[in-house]
Protein backbone atom coordinates (compact mmCIF):
# COMPACT_ATOMS: atom_id res chain seq x y z
CA UNK A 1 0.00 0.00 0.00
CA UNK A 2 2.70 2.75 0.78
CA UNK A 3 4.58 1.81 -2.37
CA UNK A 4 0.79 2.92 -4.26
CA UNK A 5 0.65 5.98 -2.33
CA UNK A 6 4.52 6.85 -3.15
CA UNK A 7 3.46 5.60 -7.35
CA UNK A 8 0.08 7.87 -7.01
CA UNK A 9 1.80 11.08 -5.03
CA UNK A 10 4.73 11.22 -7.20
CA UNK A 11 2.03 11.18 -10.20
CA UNK A 12 0.04 14.14 -8.71
CA UNK A 13 3.08 16.13 -7.93
CA UNK A 14 4.63 15.86 -11.49
CA UNK A 15 0.89 16.73 -12.98
CA UNK A 16 0.24 19.58 -10.67
CA UNK A 17 3.84 21.01 -11.63
CA UNK A 18 3.25 20.21 -15.54
CA UNK A 19 -0.64 21.66 -14.98
CA UNK A 20 1.37 25.08 -12.76
CA UNK A 21 4.32 25.38 -15.19
CA UNK A 22 1.44 25.47 -18.87
CA UNK A 23 -0.92 28.03 -16.87
CA UNK A 24 0.23 31.78 -16.45
CA UNK A 25 0.60 33.27 -13.22
CA UNK A 26 -2.66 35.36 -13.59
CA UNK A 27 -4.95 32.11 -14.53
CA UNK A 28 -2.91 30.26 -11.70
CA UNK A 29 -4.13 33.19 -9.26
CA UNK A 30 -7.54 33.70 -10.57
CA UNK A 31 -8.24 29.86 -9.82
CA UNK A 32 -6.80 29.60 -6.82
CA UNK A 33 -8.91 32.64 -5.61
CA UNK A 34 -11.89 31.07 -7.02
CA UNK A 35 -11.51 27.99 -5.19
CA UNK A 36 -11.13 29.88 -1.89
CA UNK A 37 -13.66 32.19 -2.55
CA UNK A 38 -16.46 29.61 -3.28
CA UNK A 39 -14.86 27.62 0.36
CA UNK A 40 -15.26 30.62 2.39
CA UNK A 41 -18.91 31.44 1.23
CA UNK A 42 -19.53 28.06 1.77
CA UNK A 43 -18.35 28.04 5.27
CA UNK A 44 -19.96 31.43 6.12
CA UNK A 45 -22.96 30.53 5.01
CA UNK A 46 -24.02 32.77 2.31
CA UNK A 47 -27.36 32.38 1.07
CA UNK A 48 -27.67 30.33 -2.50
CA UNK A 49 -28.23 32.79 -5.86
CA UNK A 50 -31.26 32.22 -7.06
CA UNK A 51 -31.42 29.13 -9.01
CA UNK A 52 -28.73 26.85 -7.29
CA UNK A 53 -28.78 24.70 -5.45
CA UNK A 54 -25.11 24.06 -3.77
CA UNK A 55 -22.27 26.21 -3.97
CA UNK A 56 -19.81 25.37 -6.68
CA UNK A 57 -16.26 24.38 -6.44
CA UNK A 58 -15.19 23.83 -10.20
CA UNK A 59 -14.28 26.58 -12.52
CA UNK A 60 -13.17 24.84 -15.57
CA UNK A 61 -9.21 25.35 -15.63
CA UNK A 62 -5.96 23.71 -16.77
CA UNK A 63 -5.21 22.81 -12.68
CA UNK A 64 -8.42 20.91 -12.35
CA UNK A 65 -8.42 19.60 -15.21
CA UNK A 66 -5.37 17.44 -14.91
CA UNK A 67 -6.29 16.97 -11.07
CA UNK A 68 -9.17 15.20 -12.11
CA UNK A 69 -7.75 12.74 -15.10
CA UNK A 70 -5.41 11.93 -12.77
CA UNK A 71 -6.86 11.14 -9.99
CA UNK A 72 -9.49 9.28 -11.79
CA UNK A 73 -6.79 7.04 -13.03
CA UNK A 74 -5.08 6.58 -9.50
CA UNK A 75 -9.25 5.51 -8.28
CA UNK A 76 -9.01 2.61 -11.33
CA UNK A 77 -5.87 1.73 -9.95
CA UNK A 78 -6.69 1.25 -6.57
CA UNK A 79 -9.92 -0.61 -7.56
CA UNK A 80 -6.94 -2.74 -9.53
CA UNK A 81 -5.00 -4.08 -6.59
CA UNK A 82 -7.20 -4.35 -4.17
CA UNK A 83 -9.08 -7.06 -6.02
CA UNK A 84 -7.14 -9.74 -5.96
CA UNK A 85 -9.61 -12.32 -7.26
CA UNK A 86 -9.56 -16.18 -6.75
CA UNK A 87 -8.71 -17.71 -4.77
CA UNK A 88 -9.65 -14.76 -2.10
CA UNK A 89 -12.31 -13.82 -4.05
CA UNK A 90 -14.68 -14.24 -7.61
CA UNK A 91 -11.78 -13.76 -10.16
CA UNK A 92 -12.48 -10.43 -12.73
CA UNK A 93 -13.55 -12.41 -15.68
CA UNK A 94 -16.35 -13.90 -13.13
CA UNK A 95 -17.32 -10.39 -12.32
CA UNK A 96 -18.31 -9.06 -15.76
CA UNK A 97 -19.92 -5.87 -14.31
CA UNK A 98 -16.64 -5.06 -12.53
CA UNK A 99 -14.35 -5.88 -15.42
CA UNK A 100 -16.59 -3.65 -17.95
CA UNK A 101 -16.61 -0.78 -15.76
CA UNK A 102 -12.92 -0.55 -15.18
CA UNK A 103 -12.30 -1.60 -18.59
CA UNK A 104 -15.26 1.79 -19.68
CA UNK A 105 -13.21 3.99 -17.23
CA UNK A 106 -9.86 3.52 -18.50
CA UNK A 107 -11.15 3.96 -22.46
CA UNK A 108 -13.44 7.10 -20.38
CA UNK A 109 -9.44 8.75 -19.18
CA UNK A 110 -7.99 8.13 -22.49
CA UNK A 111 -10.74 9.37 -24.59
CA UNK A 112 -10.78 12.28 -22.52
CA UNK A 113 -7.00 13.15 -22.09
CA UNK A 114 -6.88 12.80 -25.68
CA UNK A 115 -9.91 15.26 -26.46
CA UNK A 116 -10.83 13.04 -29.09
CA UNK A 117 -14.86 13.37 -27.99
CA UNK A 118 -14.81 17.39 -27.55
CA UNK A 119 -18.59 17.31 -25.92
CA UNK A 120 -17.87 15.08 -23.56
CA UNK A 121 -14.91 16.88 -22.20
CA UNK A 122 -17.04 20.36 -22.08
CA UNK A 123 -19.97 18.19 -20.35
CA UNK A 124 -16.74 17.06 -17.80
CA UNK A 125 -15.81 20.41 -17.51
CA UNK A 126 -12.24 20.23 -18.92
CA UNK A 127 -10.50 22.45 -20.42
CA UNK A 128 -8.00 21.91 -23.69
CA UNK A 129 -4.83 21.13 -23.13
CA UNK A 130 -2.37 23.76 -24.18
CA UNK A 131 0.23 21.24 -26.39
CA UNK A 132 0.34 17.78 -28.07
CA UNK A 133 3.21 17.23 -26.08
CA UNK A 134 1.85 18.25 -22.24
CA UNK A 135 -1.32 15.59 -24.02
CA UNK A 136 1.17 12.72 -24.35
CA UNK A 137 3.13 13.57 -21.23
CA UNK A 138 -0.12 13.53 -19.21
CA UNK A 139 -1.63 10.03 -21.14
CA UNK A 140 2.41 8.87 -19.83
CA UNK A 141 1.62 9.89 -16.05
CA UNK A 142 -1.86 8.25 -16.37
CA UNK A 143 -0.50 5.05 -17.84
CA UNK A 144 2.35 5.11 -14.76
CA UNK A 145 -0.62 5.34 -12.55
CA UNK A 146 -2.78 2.42 -13.47
CA UNK A 147 0.66 0.11 -14.10
CA UNK A 148 2.93 1.62 -11.50
CA UNK A 149 0.72 0.93 -8.30
CA UNK A 150 -0.54 -2.92 -9.90
CA UNK A 151 3.11 -3.64 -10.86
CA UNK A 152 4.71 -1.99 -7.49
CA UNK A 153 1.89 -4.52 -5.86
CA UNK A 154 2.97 -7.67 -7.57
CA UNK A 155 6.28 -7.01 -6.38
CA UNK A 156 5.63 -6.68 -3.09
CA UNK A 157 4.05 -10.05 -3.20
CA UNK A 158 6.98 -12.00 -5.12
CA UNK A 159 9.08 -10.84 -2.57
CA UNK A 160 7.42 -11.25 0.95
CA UNK A 161 4.47 -13.45 -0.15
CA UNK A 162 6.17 -15.90 -2.76
CA UNK A 163 2.82 -18.53 -2.48
CA UNK A 164 0.02 -16.10 -2.84
CA UNK A 165 2.13 -14.62 -6.12
CA UNK A 166 2.82 -18.03 -7.58
CA UNK A 167 -1.08 -19.01 -6.68
CA UNK A 168 -1.93 -15.92 -8.73
CA UNK A 169 0.29 -16.66 -11.77
CA UNK A 170 -1.09 -20.34 -11.89
CA UNK A 171 -4.47 -18.34 -11.96
CA UNK A 172 -2.96 -15.82 -14.79
CA UNK A 173 -1.57 -18.53 -16.54
CA UNK A 174 -5.14 -20.68 -16.57
CA UNK A 175 -7.00 -17.87 -18.43
CA UNK A 176 -8.51 -18.24 -21.72
CA UNK A 177 -10.05 -15.81 -24.47
CA UNK A 178 -13.10 -17.27 -23.56
CA UNK A 179 -13.05 -16.19 -20.03
CA UNK A 180 -13.01 -12.04 -21.75
CA UNK A 181 -15.39 -12.95 -24.68
CA UNK A 182 -18.77 -14.34 -23.30
CA UNK A 183 -21.71 -14.53 -25.57
CA UNK A 184 -22.82 -10.93 -24.65
CA UNK A 185 -19.43 -9.23 -24.93
CA UNK A 186 -20.23 -8.18 -28.76
CA UNK A 187 -23.64 -6.50 -27.58
CA UNK A 188 -21.33 -4.46 -24.87
CA UNK A 189 -18.94 -3.14 -27.09
CA UNK A 190 -22.07 -2.40 -29.59
CA UNK A 191 -23.40 -0.58 -27.25
CA UNK A 192 -20.34 1.43 -26.37
CA UNK A 193 -19.18 1.61 -29.98
CA UNK A 194 -22.59 3.45 -30.58
CA UNK A 195 -22.41 6.02 -27.62
CA UNK A 196 -19.19 6.81 -28.91
CA UNK A 197 -19.91 7.60 -32.06
CA UNK A 198 -23.63 9.09 -31.00
CA UNK A 199 -20.96 11.81 -28.77
CA UNK A 200 -18.80 12.39 -31.39
CA UNK A 201 -21.07 12.78 -34.31
CA UNK A 202 -23.78 14.27 -32.77
CA UNK A 203 -22.54 15.80 -29.59
CA UNK A 204 -25.08 14.14 -27.30
CA UNK A 205 -28.34 15.03 -29.52
CA UNK A 206 -31.21 13.92 -27.26
CA UNK A 207 -33.67 13.50 -30.01
CA UNK A 208 -31.47 11.44 -32.24
CA UNK A 209 -30.76 9.41 -29.23
CA UNK A 210 -34.70 8.39 -28.86
CA UNK A 211 -35.49 8.10 -32.15
CA UNK A 212 -32.32 5.20 -32.37
CA UNK A 213 -33.52 3.61 -29.42
CA UNK A 214 -36.98 3.39 -30.75
CA UNK A 215 -35.98 1.91 -33.75
CA UNK A 216 -33.48 -0.40 -32.12
CA UNK A 217 -36.70 -1.30 -29.96
CA UNK A 218 -38.83 -1.74 -32.67
CA UNK A 219 -37.06 -3.70 -34.96
CA UNK A 220 -34.85 -5.73 -32.95
CA UNK A 221 -35.37 -6.14 -29.62
CA UNK A 222 -39.61 -6.70 -29.15
CA UNK A 223 -38.84 -9.51 -33.00
CA UNK A 224 -35.57 -11.08 -30.66
CA UNK A 225 -38.20 -11.30 -27.21
CA UNK A 226 -41.52 -12.54 -29.72
CA UNK A 227 -39.28 -15.11 -31.28
CA UNK A 228 -37.52 -16.56 -28.02
CA UNK A 229 -41.20 -16.34 -26.90
CA UNK A 230 -42.26 -18.48 -29.26
CA UNK A 231 -39.22 -21.00 -29.51
CA UNK A 232 -40.06 -21.17 -25.84
CA UNK A 233 -43.68 -21.96 -26.48
CA UNK A 234 -42.84 -24.98 -28.80
CA UNK A 235 -40.75 -26.37 -26.22
CA UNK A 236 -42.60 -25.90 -23.45
CA UNK A 237 -45.47 -28.00 -25.33
CA UNK A 238 -46.13 -31.73 -25.11
CA UNK A 239 -44.85 -34.22 -27.99
CA UNK A 240 -48.14 -34.86 -29.05
CA UNK A 241 -49.16 -30.85 -29.44
CA UNK A 242 -46.25 -30.07 -31.27
CA UNK A 243 -47.15 -33.07 -33.40
CA UNK A 244 -50.34 -31.86 -34.14
CA UNK A 245 -49.26 -28.27 -34.82
CA UNK A 246 -46.48 -29.48 -37.56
Amino acid sequence: MLGQLTVHAGCMMYALGLAKAAMSESELTAAVAFQRKQERLEEQGVELPEGQSTWSNHKPNLLNTVVFLVETAQQVSVMLVNYKGRPWMRGATENPALLYSLLGLVVGIVVAAWELIPYLNTTLGLVPLPTDEMRYTLLGLIGITLLGGLLWDRLMLALFAPQIFASQLKEAASLSLSDFWGPNSMKYVGGAAAAGAWLYFTEGNMILAIAAYTLYNKFVKKPEAAAAAAAGGVAAAPPGQAAGRR
